[in-house]
């Protein structure tokens, strides 16, 4: 089963080109937080933008479940 989450940013993310406060969202197959590797591929798709899974942190944005 997927789950869906919004995760909103707290910090500019890839040098600043994702702004604090841009918010997205994520579908993850496991309920519990959403793990970086897999953010990293959303982010890719939604902004088109390559971040490495290891200089993005949880503690980077505001999770929500949907």
């Amino acid at each position: 089963m997927a789950y869906a989450f919004k995760l909103t940013t707290k910090q500019p993310i890839a040098g600043g080109k994702i702004p604090k406060g841009a918010s997205f969202q994520h579908i993850e197959q496991s309920s519990t937080a959403p793990q970086m590797s897999n953010v990293a591929k959303t982010i890719k798709s939604a902004f088109g933008l390559e971040v490495s899974s290891s200089a993005i942190s949880s503690s980077y944005f505001d999770i929500q479940k949907l």
